[in-house]
């Protein structure tokens, strides 16, 4: 790995705060894991995963307090490239030169937990050697004045358990590295902790309160002592808790560990929050290192400002003062708005670890659903990609006058009551009901209900890039101008990324492993991979649900047209892709649901399995992309030789082509290092715009069709692609497909790739 360089190309007075205290954690963490560069691994082997509940908010705090600026280009690109969650983590990993898997978390208050608990699974597949996982979230006015109008601010510094109820909102970053135990000590490391194991879940009960029976905590702690191979004996010495300060969380956290203990002994457990505040997305991971400076130095770590008993709150919370004490075992838990709950078990080396199995296998994806501009439901989205007809057309749902920009792929006709007349999707931004609907038509088709799965062992992961945007739209309206005290407590808990998981995992009671991916146009692919990997890393998981939903809105689409990014003329009707020519991109929107499985070896059934993945990142100075697309070509073969194929195996490509010629070219000469030009090569953006994180899962549903009919579907675009490559073209190509590779990359170098194929 090259050396370290904070002080890279990238120009730091551009990035959030969030993203420079977590460069800053990194950087610790990685120079004591590797004080010496000739102990470093390749940038290739190195993954980054961190978590953030609101990324870069503190730039649109900027804007909202000087709206002046906000009608701006500068101010639509300041939001654009410095806000996102993800561009903290891109920050990281440019200035870290990180090539290996990137990937943004945010499941809120458990972000960071969630991102520590993905990179374990990522060091278990063995995809990469080292990672750095934690979280980040700076101080936000607007995330402030939304809990404050929840009412859940406390007047002074917070007491968790105690009398003083109410949060204090904190900032800062954790970030842990970790690697596989036997590669660290042949290097001979100073290991701080082992880290046995984890499990999430979702509550299904409420978007800002915690199950009051703490059961769904009790779940993801279940999870997390079965696959720390601890069994029964829970043999714990300390629990770092969540501990709000909240009445609602401290009480049913309190009540999961006594129903997680039963008749045992309940150890010592105390909230960090008490010290630092609620760092939010950096809190999960502060617990964890609080609780392994504690076995490390042989103290139990306090609860601070505690000040009389709590009704309901009766544990032994290690009231204002540490206590010397031996930490063998511990258990750091966090949970997060849309009912998100992640444990992290670790502690002391063990002399012979539990076996721990090896990843399932196969991964099978055994139902779907989209819905999109090319058609709401499998069976008409088949129709438009047959007919090559694309669903791009005038903006007609909101009002457009200011830009020169006219077109989209948004989804019309869209009459959730006659589609789905059992859902209650009343008052619901509409990311979240092309999501309901999507999963609803995924679900039927695989049929999980009436094959008995149990509901605990169905997980659900969502990948999003903006999330519910007309939520954050109205949210903003009301503080323009500063006006803190006007944000009212209505659109604030959908601002949180997670909540879409919240609404979807409640609507049809997933209770099982819980997350959410939040990355630009390569996070629908991540997403995916993220749910492989949590269902084949996880014994207790049957099951996982993955959906990938956008909306477009008038502020986004505004935003991206100032930044340049968007094509504009009256000529542009459709998407123009691997063009040179190309005018620029044409948004979409909509959502795929996927519902992936394992399925027994030696099956005899005709499956559609997800054979393989490859992840990557550019890692230019100044945040641009590799155009030589060499890191790109990594992911790509990666996907394939984990599938255990060769690059003359893949007869079939669907590509990631979004309008960008500067993107689209990279892409080009990505699959060209791997692939031959012969293999055809299609893309459904052109039929749907490109609808950010849920692009990829278009291409996905395109894949399997292809797979299942033995068609691929023609690319709809303007004008006849002008790269050296196959590309699918004027009528569909009927053949046998066996293997299907699909890659996604984004503006910023995340790179993804996934083989999915026929098993008879």
């Amino acid at each position: 790995m090259a050396h370290l360089d904070a002080g890279s190309d990238l120009p730091h007075e551009k990035i959030d705060r969030s993203g420079k205290l977590a460069l800053q954690s990194a950087l610790a963490a990685w120079s004591e894991a590797f004080p010496a560069d000739s102990e470093r691994p390749d940038g290739s082997r190195i993954g980054l995963i961190l978590g953030t509940s609101h990324g870069g908010r503190s730039q649109i705090d900027y804007c909202l307090e000087n709206p002046q600026t906000f009608e701006t280009a500068e101010a639509s690109r300041r939001i654009l490239d410095t806000s996102p969650h993800f561009r903290q983590t891109e920050f990281v990993a440019h200035c870290l030169k990180v090539s290996g898997p990137v990937l943004t978390i945010s499941t809120a208050c458990s972000s960071s937990s969630a991102a520590i608990l993905h990179g374990m699974d990522l060091l278990h597949s063995r995809k990469v050697d080292c990672v750095l996982a934690g979280g980040m979230d700076g101080f936000s006015k607007l995330t402030h004045a939304g809990f404050k109008a929840l009412g859940a601010v406390s007047n002074g510094a917070c007491g968790p358990f105690s009398e003083r109820i109410g949060i204090s909102l904190g900032e800062g970053a954790a970030v842990v590295v970790l690697e596989r135990l036997e590669d660290a000590q042949q290097r001979g490391a100073a290991i701080w902790a082992e880290l046995y194991g984890g499990g999430s879940s979702w509550d299904c009960y409420h978007i800002t309160e915690p199950e009051p029976s703490g059961e769904g905590l009790v779940r993801a702690l279940e999870m997390a002592a079965n696959r720390s191979g601890m069994g029964l004996e829970r043999e714990f010495c300390y629990a770092n808790l969540h501990g709000t300060g909240t009445r609602a969380n401290d009480a049913a956290e309190t009540i999961a560990l006594k129903r997680f203990f039963g008749g045992a002994s309940i150890p010592p457990a105390s909230s960090v929050k008490s010290f630092t505040g609620h760092t939010l997305g950096a809190s999960g991971a502060m617990g964890l290192i609080a609780s392994i400076m504690g076995m490390r130095y042989g103290f139990l770590p306090p609860t601070a400002n505690y000040c009389g008993v709590r009704a309901g709150c009766d544990l032994d919370y290690i009231p204002n003062h540490s206590r010397p004490s031996e930490i063998h075992r511990f258990s750091a838990q966090s949970a997060g708005f849309g009912g998100v709950n992640v444990v992290v078990m670790g502690g002391r080396m063990r002399d012979m670890a539990p076996s721990r199995s090896e990843p399932a296998g196969p991964i099978v994806l055994s139902g779907m659903g989209v819905v999109s501009a090319a058609g709401i439901g499998m069976h008409a989205f088949r129709e438009s990609l047959l007919q090559c007809r694309s669903g791009i057309g005038p903006i007609d749902r909101f009002t457009m006058s200011v830009c020169r920009s006219r077109v989209a792929g948004l989804v019309r006709d869209f009459q959730p009551r006659k589609i789905a007349p059992t859902l209650n999707l009343r008052r619901a931004d509409l990311c979240f009901q092309y999501a309901a609907v999507a999963v609803a038509e995924a679900l039927a088709s695989a049929k999980l209900t009436e094959r008995g799965i149990d509901s605990a062992k169905i997980g659900l992961v969502v990948g999003t890039t903006r999330g519910a945007v007309n939520s954050f739209e109205n949210a903003m309206s009301g503080a323009m101008g500063g006006a803190w005290d006007k944000t009212g407590p209505l659109h604030f808990p959908n601002l949180v990324m997670s909540s879409l998981g919240g609404y979807v995992s409640k609507m049809f009671s997933l209770r099982g492993a819980a997350s959410t991916v939040v990355s630009a146009t390569a996070g629908g692919l991540q997403a995916v991979i993220h749910a492989f990997e949590l269902l084949r890393c996880n014994p207790t998981q049957q099951a996982m649900v993955v959906v990938l939903a956008d909306e477009l809105s008038p502020l986004f689409f505004r935003l991206l047209e100032d930044s340049g990014k968007l094509a504009c003329g009256k000529e542009v009707g459709r998407a123009m892709v691997y063009s040179s020519t190309s005018p620029g991109l044409v948004m979409g929107e909509g959502a795929a649901a996927f519902v992936l499985e394992k399925r027994a070896s030696g099956s005899n059934e005709s499956d559609l399995c997800l054979c393989g993945y490859g992840m990557s990142s550019d890692c230019e100075h100044g945040g641009g992309l590799q155009m030589s697309g060499v890191r790109f070509s990594e992911s790509i073969l990666a996907a394939i030789e984990e599938a255990g194929l060769t690059p003359n195996c893949i007869d079939l490509i669907y590509g990631h082509g979004s309008g960008s010629s500067c993107q689209d070219g990279r892409e080009i000469r990505a699959l060209a290092q791997v692939c031959k030009p012969s293999v055809p090569l299609s893309c459904v953006l052109p039929n749907t715009g490109l609808s950010e994180s849920a692009s990829a899962g278009f291409s996905l549903a395109a894949a399997a069709l292809s797979l299942q009919h033995g068609e691929a579907y023609p690319i709809a675009s303007l004008h006849s692609a002008g790269a050296n490559w196959n590309f699918v073209q004027g009528e569909p190509v009927r053949s046998d497909f066996r293997n299907v590779l699909l890659t996604a990359g984004s503006d910023s170098g995340s790179n993804a790739a996934v083989v999915l194929s026929r098993s008879n």
